[in-house]
């Protein structure tokens, strides 16, 4: 048999040579000054194009000889990439790169990457990535304080087997054996996966930690955070300086301390991975915020679980935490207005007074209603609810089997959950950049642009009704400053402009776009008793 197609070729020698010599000075160079115009995958992919865009069958059997014996070669990198965890490429001929070391990036997200470029034609990108995803995956477990051996040992008898076979393949390659396999090697990779991440490094108690101080679940500690940095920048202030990332870290641990945080052993160590940091500049809306100066709470995620918490994910919790603590701060400030006219040293007050200190009454009841009912939403009807979908993916039932639970041990969900629950937070704290089209400010982008700058007006306009309360309480004229209802007035003219604005731009969002997020549940807490209606 092996003679006769032999001879068949032989015969076929004058169409073969032609093509043949071709192909050969597209790999080979004779200057040592030159480069090879095809390198590594690119042999693998002129091979397989060849081999299925000819009619002669002579050729086309000596282009699949020719792709059997490179795709050995690209089964064994495959092997040691997917199964090993290792990248062995001196010459740069795989698919998979190393980047230039980068100490301020994690090593999950720095060490290696996908060169799309090298790719071959019959592997799409999509299955270039499962690749990349499951020999970092390897690596991860590998490097696992309890890995089950048992388990390991198993993963790597059998995807081996499955990869050397493909290579080894006598019969004609067919690329969509290759992807089946990458795609159940993946499979097996993210069980022992979550297991890791899941179980062995207790991803839930880290993201207790982003719930509770990126998301301000721990309410009464940001009350009392928020006022300790308010008298903080009273004291920066005062000696003409700026507050610190010391200060700021003393605080947290300061206020950690006076709630007994510190106390529970697990929570401290957690605790210790947080930290507050200055940036010089942001794009963020709410960034300054806090102390006035753009600031950042940084959150040291080791390996493996930078899996899950990716640089750019951080970069979003940053993004909902400066609009918390802007909303909050004015929360706390318009409540603690309250003793300032009941406390005044004025006993018998006119009734010109009277009636001054009873509009100003009646204009923080009105500003306490709106961000009250901004805050219900935003913890309640977004924050909780979607916490809640993502817990559901990742706590498995009592016994974990398959019926229960929707993850089912499978981490890729997890990856997706976390991802859709960042973006249903964006989307319903209108933070999202490619939010829903509304009819008064158009396409993409307008949510955030319109919503978010209309929020921060209203929250601007609570703050400067706070400061000239505050100011007509502390100072000399008191209540008799005959501008403090001017004052107050025109803030007051303000804020009810920019609600409104907000209420009109809420209603007017698409059907379509209001599925998709919580907003029915913000205009009935505004509209419940159809005062913004009436006023539209």
């Amino acid at each position: 048999m092996a003679g006769c197609r032999w001879q068949s070729w032989t015969w076929g020698w004058p169409k073969i040579f032609p093509h043949l010599l071709a192909f050969l000075s597209l790999v080979f160079t004779t200057s040592p000054t030159h480069q090879a115009r095809l390198h590594g995958l690119a042999i693998n992919n002129a091979l397989y194009k060849m081999a299925h865009s000819t009619g002669v069958q002579e050729l086309k059997d000596i282009w699949l000889l020719f792709l059997s014996a490179v795709n050995f070669v690209l089964g064994r990198q495959l092997v040691s990439w997917m199964v090993y965890g290792k990248l062995i490429d001196p010459h740069l001929e795989f698919f998979i790169g190393k980047r230039e070391k980068d100490e301020s990036v994690n090593r999950w997200n720095a060490e290696f990457e996908l060169i799309d470029t090298m790719l071959p034609s019959y592997i799409p990108a999509a299955v270039g990535e499962d690749v990349l995803f499951v020999g970092k995956a390897v690596a991860a477990i590998r490097e696992s304080k309890t890995r089950k051996e048992s388990v390991v040992d198993s993963l790597i008898s059998s995807s081996t087997a499955e990869l050397s076979m493909l290579a080894n393949h006598k019969e004609e390659f067919r690329p969509l054996e290759l992807h089946i396999a990458i795609k159940r090697i993946k499979k097996l990779i993210e069980k022992v996966l979550w297991e890791v991440v899941v179980v062995e490094e207790n991803l839930m108690d880290h993201l207790e930690i982003f719930r509770n101080y990126h998301l301000l679940g721990r309410g009464e500690f940001f009350v009392s955070f928020i006022d300790e940095c308010d008298k903080l920048c009273l004291e920066a202030a005062s000696r003409l300086s700026l507050v610190t990332e010391h200060d700021l870290a003393q605080l947290v641990s300061k206020v950690s301390q006076s709630f007994g945080l510190v106390s529970d052993g697990k929570t401290e160590e957690l605790l210790q991975n947080i930290r507050f940091k200055k940036m010089e500049q942001s794009s963020n809306l709410y960034s300054g915020s806090l102390i006035g100066t753009p600031v950042r709470l940084e959150y040291s995620v080791k390996w493996p679980l930078d899996l899950i918490f990716k640089p750019q994910d951080l970069d979003k919790y940053n993004e909902l935490m400066s609009f918390l603590i802007a909303l909050k701060k004015s929360q706390i400030h318009l409540q603690r207005l309250w003793p300032f006219p009941l406390s005044s040293t004025t006993t018998n007050k006119s009734s010109e007074q009277h009636q001054v200190m009873t509009k100003i009454w009646a204009i923080r009841a009105a500003m306490m209603f709106f961000v009250d009912s901004l805050w219900g939403y935003v913890q309640m009807d977004v924050l909780a609810s979607e916490y809640h979908k993502l817990q559901s993916v990742i706590t498995l039932p009592a016994g974990g089997g398959e019926s229960g639970g929707s993850s089912g041990g499978d981490f890729e969900a997890i990856l997706k959950a976390h991802q859709e629950f960042l973006a249903a937070c964006l989307r319903g704290l209108f933070l999202e950049d490619n939010g829903g089209a509304t009819k008064e400010g158009g396409g993409v982008g307008g949510m955030k642009k319109l919503v978010g700058g209309t929020l921060k007006s209203c929250l601007g306009a609570c703050e400067v009704f706070v400061g000239i309360v505050g100011r007509a309480h502390s100072g000399p004229s008191g209540w008799n400053d005959g501008k403090l209802l001017e004052d107050v007035l025109k803030v007051k003219e303000e804020f009810d402009q920019h609600s409104s604005f907000l209420f009109r731009i809420l209603t007017g969002v698409q059907d379509t776009a209001r599925k998709s997020n919580h907003l029915d549940a913000l205009l009935l807490r505004l509209d419940h008793n159809l005062f913004y209606s009436m006023a539209s």
